[in-house]
C-alpha cells in the first residue's frame, strides 16, 4: 500500500462527515503497515519445560532377625539383716525399769547386762512370802503337836485333815518364794547372743515393765540374710535360686521364706517379705547394707528374639513390617515370652530375614 493510494482514499471520503474516523482509520492503517513492514512486533516465545528432578531415594532402616536368649525375671533391691535375732525382755514379775545400759548400734557379748529393773519392791515381796512360809510351818508344827497329844479318834482325825491342808499351804508358800526369788535373780536382762543392738523400747527409768515384753533386740552380725519387700514377692518360692550383686561382687542364694510360709496372723508387711539365705557371705558386709537381687522365673535359649519396639499390634493381631520387592508390607507373627525390652517370635519369622525399624 503506497502513500499515494492512502491520500486518494482520504480524498474520496472528504464528502463524508466522519473525517475524524476516516483519519483514524487511515492512521491505523499506516501504523499497521509500518509495524508489519518493519517487523516491530515480537513473536510469542515457546514455553520452556522445567528440568526433571529425581526424587530422593527412600532409605529403610532394617534389622536382622537373629536367635538369642530371653528371660523373664524379677529384679530389685534387698537389705542385709541378721538371720539370728534375739529379743531380750524381763521374763519374771511386774516391776519398774531402773536402766537400759546399751544404745542403738552397740556391739554386745552374750551374758552382758543390757537392762535392769528396780528390785526394792521385788525384795519386799520376797520377804513377805518367806514370812508366810514360816508362819505356815509354825502352824503345821502346832497342829502336829496337838495331834500327838490327842486322845480320842475323832479329834485325831480332824487334826490329821488340818495337818494335810497345812502341808499343802507350805508347798504353795515354797513355790511363791521360789517365784519371788526368780524375779530378783532375773531383774537384770542379759544378752542371749553376741551381736549388734538394733532395737530399744522407748522406756524411761521408773516406767512399768511387764514380763516378756521386748526391751532390746540384738542381731547376730555373723549370720546374715537378705530381706526383699519390693514388687512381685509372690514370684519368690521357697528354694528358688537368686543371683545377688553386692559392691561389684556376685554371689548366689536361695529363698528360705516367702509370703506363703509365715503365720496367717502376721502383719501385711511381714507377709510381703522374702528372705534369701546367701550361699557365701560377701566380705565387709554389714547389717543395713543393700544388694541387688535377680530371680529368673523363665528362660529360653536359641530362639528368635526381636526388640519389643519392632512388634506392632492392631485388631488383636501381632505383626512386623518388612520389605517385599521394595514395598513396605506387614507380616503376622506369633509371640512367646515377653519382658520389658524383648519378645520371642515363635512363628512368622526366620533367622536371617530383615524387619523394618520405625
Amino acid at each position: 500500500m503506497t502513500k499515494e493510494y492512502v491520500e486518494s482514499f482520504i480524498f474520496k471520503c472528504k464528502s463524508i462527515k466522519f473525517k475524524k474516523i476516516l483519519s483514524f482509520l487511515a492512521l491505523t492503517g499506516v501504523f499497521t503497515f509500518s509495524f508489519a513492514g518493519c517487523s516491530i512486533l515480537h513473536k510469542e516465545e515457546a514455553v520452556i519445560a522445567p528440568p526433571l528432578v529425581e526424587p530422593d531415594k527412600v532409605v529403610y532402616d532394617e534389622v536382622d532377625v537373629k536367635k538369642g536368649s530371653i528371660e523373664i525375671d524379677v529384679k530389685g533391691s534387698a537389705v542385709f539383716q541378721s538371720a539370728n535375732l534375739s529379743n531380750e525382755a524381763f521374763n519374771y514379775g511386774v516391776s519398774y525399769l531402773k536402766s537400759i545400759n546399751v544404745k542403738l548400734g552397740d556391739k554386745v557379748k552374750a551374758g552382758q547386762v543390757i537392762a535392769e529393773q528396780e528390785t526394792e519392791d521385788l525384795e519386799s515381796d520376797l520377804k513377805k512370802k518367806k514370812y508366810k512360809l514360816q508362819m505356815d510351818q509354825l502352824t503345821y508344827e502346832r497342829i502336829q503337836n496337838s495331834l500327838d497329844a490327842a486322845a480320842d479318834d475323832r479329834t485325831k482325825s480332824d487334826l490329821k485333815i488340818q495337818l494335810e491342808q497345812q502341808q499343802i499351804n507350805i508347798e504353795m508358800d515354797k513355790m511363791d518364794v521360789q517365784e519371788a526369788q526368780k524375779n530378783i535373780d532375773h531383774s537384770e536382762s542379759k544378752a542371749s547372743i553376741s551381736g549388734i543392738v538394733t532395737y530399744i523400747d522407748t522406756l524411761n527409768p521408773g516406767d512399768r515393765v511387764t514380763p516378756r515384753k521386748t526391751v532390746v533386740t540384738i542381731a547376730d552380725s555373723a549370720s546374715l540374710e537378705l530381706l526383699y519387700t519390693g514388687n512381685n514377692t509372690d514370684k519368690f518360692n521357697v528354694g528358688a535360686k537368686v543371683d545377688v550383686s553386692y559392691d561389684s561382687k556376685n554371689c548366689t542364694g536361695k529363698v528360705v521364706k516367702d509370703e506363703y510360709n509365715i503365720p496367717s496372723d502376721a502383719s501385711n508387711a511381714s507377709r510381703k517379705a522374702v528372705k534369701v539365705k546367701l550361699d557365701t557371705k560377701p566380705n565387709d558386709v554389714e547389717i543395713g547394707d543393700s544388694a541387688y537381687i535377680t530371680l529368673v522365673i523363665e528362660k529360653k535359649d536359641n530362639v528368635i528374639v526381636i526388640p519389643s519396639s519392632l512388634l506392632h499390634e492392631t485388631d488383636g493381631r501381632n505383626y512386623v513390617e518388612m520389605l517385599d520387592q521394595g514395598l513396605r508390607v506387614q507380616r503376622n507373627v506369633e509371640t512367646g515370652l515377653k519382658n520389658a525390652t524383648d519378645v520371642e517370635i515363635v512363628k512368622g519369622l526366620e533367622e536371617g530375614e530383615k524387619i523394618l525399624r520405625e
